[in-house]
């Protein structure tokens, strides 16, 4: 089909849907479309087959067809032609069936718009350019089953096989006239039971088990194959399973081995179930060395396993526990250990959930890494002496990205180039050298980069500091991730030494052969290991004192390689013809190892014999020293960075213009950035509360002072904010200006401070009450007794009435600041037997005038006969005034005014449960109520459903901390506008 303008076929009878479709297709931007319009199945029919169409747009009810039936009749008519199902009513059964039998599409004509349109046509268009595609790979596909090492191939009705792939010829021969159960079981006739004419009946795939006549075990997967012909076929694919089965049966017998692995296995392997009932299911005996504890100890006590973590970790096992596991599954923690020692712990661990997905248990191995923990902190100081020895070295070091862009210099390579390091970071191969030199050193780096081989070159360059020869050694350097991250060059100048073999050549004439002057050594043997030649560098290089001394030496029966035999040399020149740069290990006279790099050839007659081997040796063994040193370094310097991203703090380097050049995974992680993002932002993108048109002068600040602390808050990329503590300092680094900032999240911190501030408010409130209540209490008394000696000195009975009324008044205003300075009194005496009725009414008592002012009724149900408890009254009675509190906001919510639900049940109760007796306390209230999605949180600190400025969050906390600390429990239930209960039990001593 042509590159023009999309042909577009409508079949529509309906005016208004051709107008819409047009105008649609018009307001389309990006797609040229011709489209032509049939208004009737037979129009339809005709006009598919009078040129060639992208799509068809059809409308299944049509003045002369209706439904299923006209697509059939469209796409029969044009099966190559996409077609795509308008539907006007809101049943589209017949569109789903169309989709079944063929259609690419169905659109609703209620939801049609130009962009729906346009992707359709876009579809149509894709679909036509790929079907040539579609049939290319399917004869690449044959051609891929035919190279599988599993048998493939294709069963008819008739039981012939018209395709099979070369493994399956290789198993059960030619398949050319022969019909499938004679290949296979050399019948006569079918078999009773035939899993490849099964599913040509059914359309099921199906997976079975065979043996073969000769023994093997296939697994066969068997499907409907899709043919171009009417022809249903049998695809049967079958793997060789016979070693599986074998390793089955292998596997079943390790499991024993594996279990005694896991017992004896120095890391602890464990098991804890969270649902329903928090346990350790499986704890191996390891953990006892790494905590002092048994693991029946951990079964005995569920929660050991958190009692041993160090307080400061216990937020993230806690984190773990609620499902929120960390995506790289391991935390390192401390754990205390029984005798008081704290260890460093390394737990991988993996979540386990259920179908629903809800987390059910923790799996994990855990290792103790103290000692590594302490290298860790060792490893820190050995950064600085390693970027010492890099700046410092004897030779020039270049740093390159695999790509070939310099990331940095040495001093001494940097003094080649004519300059300092930081001239010259982030400039190109090219750039440094030159394009006629410059091509080959990045190919070389790349070459590097790629392969992984270390490779070393002599070369000769123009620099700014004149004409230089180095013995350069490419190696590649890999990241702790195994990624490969650069190319390290080592380059020692050899120009004194290539200026002395110049010389040396000159003057071979006047002195010597280039033999005796060469620095290689120079050797030549015969086949049966008699030395016959040997030059002088040879002979420094093996230790030996004269020529005479090494030819005693035969090296068939003692070889100067000691892993490599000489018939594996001999062989390996046979097989090659030579060697070129093969780098070993050869042993002194004097039993030192030193590392060589060799070149061989035979010499051979003229009928083919070798009458011996030549060859050089060039002794290598400082360079692999530099490099087995290099590749220490390049370990210390990867954990160094693996320590820095590990940390919870969040490091930055800023320039002084504000914008970030450095940031470690911490920061991240923190702020939800990746590191790309976040190295194009500044600390004002950071915080919010920063000003760019200040950071001139913060910075000049920081510079003059040298560092600061400041607290200030982070905003993450999805806008939360965090408070954060930053150390900031100024620092030089080779030749740049730079803020180094470490910041730590102050959540906690920022929130333990509010609790504190809100309980020393708390404090001075009961202070300020207990003041006032001691205020109060004497002229009170006064006024009980002078209307004492007035009842008692007057004999008028109405005035005497008045006096006892106003002594009664007394006497409850003076109960009512007794308890108020019983509640706000500080108690520091042990728990004691006290009633709990008594601590309820000493508490309606300060609460029943608000109560009835707010038109609440207390109902309260106390039996006379409740037993003592052991406790601090006034934390009780604090608990009691807290719940009451509650309950009175809550009706004043829902019942702004009076109502007959407006009312607060007490009831105090003995039960019996977990084999003990409890005095329970029941506050029951019909008010607002609590969501179901908040109930869970009722008791966390600050957490509060009452407006801002009503409640602190702090009141539940603290009930549920007090009636913990009575070894009590507190519980709550509640349905939204209906019915609040909070439950307060407390333990009765025994008897």
């Amino acid at each position: 089909m042509s590159d023009g303008p999309r042909r577009i076929l409508l079949v529509e009878d309906n005016p208004g849907d051709v107008r819409l479709v047009r105008e649609y297709i018009a307001s389309s931007e990006g797609t040229s479309v011709e489209l032509v319009v049939a208004r009737s199945l037979a129009e339809a029919c005709r006009t598919v087959s009078e040129s060639d169409w992208h799509a068809i747009l059809l409308d299944l009810d049509l003045p002369d067809s209706r439904g299923i039936a006209t697509f059939r009749a469209v796409y029969q008519s044009a099966p190559e032609i996409p077609i795509v199902v308008l539907t006007g009513g809101e049943n589209n059964d017949s569109a789903l069936e169309a989709i079944h039998k063929g259609a690419q599409d169905y659109l609703p004509k209620g939801i049609l718009s130009a962009e729906l349109l346009a992707r359709t046509i876009r579809y149509a268009v894709e679909r036509a350019r790929t079907r040539s595609e579609l049939d290319e790979e399917r004869s690449r596909l044959f051609s891929v089953l035919g190279s599988l090492p599993m048998f493939v191939y294709l069963q008819a009705p008739d039981f012939t096989i018209p395709f099979a792939n070369r493994t399956f010829h290789e198993l059960f021969g030619e398949t050319e006239g022969r019909l499938c159960y004679e290949v296979f079981h050399d019948y006569d006739e079918p078999c009773s039971e035939c899993p490849p004419m099964r599913v040509q009946e059914s359309g099921v795939p199906e997976i079975w088990e065979w043996t073969s006549p000769k023994g093997r075990t296939y697994v066969l997967y068997d499907q409907v194959f899709p043919s171009a012909s009417d022809t249903p076929l049998t695809l049967e694919v079958g793997l060789d399973i016979t070693e599986q089965r074998r390793a089955q049966e292998e596997l079943a017998q390790s499991e024993a081995r594996f279990r005694r692995l896991a017992e004896n296995a120095p890391d602890i392997i464990y098991r804890y179930r969270i649902t329903p009932k928090p346990r350790f299911e499986y704890l191996s005996p390891a953990v006892t060395g790494v905590s002092g504890y048994t693991p029946e100890e951990f079964y005995a006590d569920p929660l050991l396993g958190m009692k041993i973590v160090h307080p400061d970790d216990r937020h993230h096992i806690e984190g773990v526990m609620r499902g929120r596991v960390n995506s790289r599954r391991t935390l390192d923690v401390r754990w205390v250990h029984r005798d008081g020692d704290v260890r460093w712990i390394e737990d991988h661990h993996v979540p386990v959930f259920d179908e629903s997905g809800r987390l059910i248990a923790i799996e994990g191995v855990a290792r103790d890494i103290t000692e590594w923990k302490q290298a860790q902190e060792a490893l820190a100081d050995s950064e600085e002496r390693y970027r010492l020895l890099f700046e410092h070295a004897g030779i020039g070091i270049g740093y390159y990205t695999p790509e070939g862009t310099l990331i940095d210099f040495n001093r001494v390579a940097a003094a080649h180039m004519g300059g300092l390091p930081a001239d010259f970071a982030g400039e190109s191969i090219l750039d440094l050298f030159g394009e006629e030199n410059g091509l080959e050193y990045l190919q070389r780096v790349v070459d590097v980069a790629r392969t992984g081989r270390t490779v070393t070159f002599e070369d000769f360059a123009e620099l700014p500091t004149g004409p230089k020869w180095f013995l350069s050694t490419y190696s590649r350097v890999e990241g702790s991730d195994g990624k490969v991250v650069g190319v390290q060059v080592f380059s020692e100048e050899i120009t004194d030494r290539k200026r002395a073999e110049a010389e040396r050549e000159d003057s071979e004439t006047r002195y010597r052969s280039l033999f005796e002057a060469s620095v290689l050594g120079i050797y030549r043997t015969t086949p049966d290991g008699r030395i016959l030649v040997a030059n002088p560098a040879l002979l420094r290089m093996l230790g030996h004192d004269s020529f005479e001394e090494l030819a005693q030496r035969n090296l068939e029966e003692e070889g100067y390689e000691p892993e490599i035999p000489r018939e594996e040399f001999k062989a390996l020149i046979e097989r090659e013809g030579s060697l070129v740069g093969r780098e070993s290990a050869w042993k002194r006279r004097d039993g030192r190892t030193i590392y060589v790099r060799e070149n061989a050839r035979a010499i051979r007659d003229e009928a083919g014999n070798v009458l011996y081997y030549e060859g050089t040796v060039e002794d290598i063994t400082e360079r692999k020293t530099a490099e087995r040193e290099a590749e220490t370094l390049r370990t210390q310097l990867d954990l160094t960075q693996f320590s820095i991203d590990s940390t919870d703090a969040v490091i930055l380097w800023v320039r002084p213009d504000g914008h970030l050049t450095y940031v470690n995974e911490a920061a991240c992680r923190m702020l939800e950035y990746t590191r790309e993002e976040l190295l194009t932002k500044a600390v004002w993108d950071l915080d919010p509360a920063y000003a760019k048109a200040d950071r001139p002068a913060k910075w000049t600040a920081l510079k003059r002072v040298g560092s600061e602390i400041r607290e200030r808050n982070f905003r993450t990329k999805s806008g939360e904010r965090f408070p954060v503590e930053i150390t900031a300092q100024y620092l030089e680094f080779r030749g740049m200006e730079l803020e180094f900032a470490v910041a730590f999240d102050i959540s906690e911190r920022k929130r333990l401070e509010s609790q504190l501030r809100q309980s020393q408010r708390l404090e001075s409130i009961g202070t300020l009450a207990s003041g006032v209540a001691h205020e109060i209490n004497n002229p009170l008394t006064g006024i009980i007794n002078y209307a004492q000696l007035i009842s008692d000195r007057i004999e008028d009975e109405k005035l005497k009435k008045f006096a006892d009324g106003i002594r009664e008044e007394g006497d409850r205003v003076a109960k009512i600041v007794r308890n108020l300075l019983s509640f706000s009194r500080r108690e520091i005496e042990h728990h004691s037997p006290a009633r709990l009725a008594d601590i309820v009414e000493a508490s309606l008592s300060l609460y029943r005038a608000l109560l009835r002012r707010n038109r609440i009724e207390v109902v309260v149900d106390m039996p006379e006969d409740l037993p003592k408890i052991h406790c601090r009254s006034q934390e009780i009675q604090q608990v009691v005034i807290n719940l009451i509190t509650n309950a009175r906001d809550s009706l004043n919510l829902r019942f702004p005014g009076g109502d007959e639900e407006k009312r607060i049940a007490i009831r105090v109760q003995v039960l019996e449960e977990d084999e003990r007796r409890w005095v329970r306390l029941t506050v029951e209230d019909r008010g607002r109520g609590i969501e179901p999605a908040a109930i869970g949180r009722v008791f966390d600190p600050f957490f509060t459903t009452k407006p801002r400025d009503q409640g602190t969050g702090l009141g539940l906390s603290i009930s549920y901390g007090l009636v913990r600390d009575h070894g009590g429990r507190m519980s709550v239930e509640s349905i939204p506008n209906d019915v609040t209960r909070f439950f307060v039990d407390l333990p009765i001593p025994a008897e």
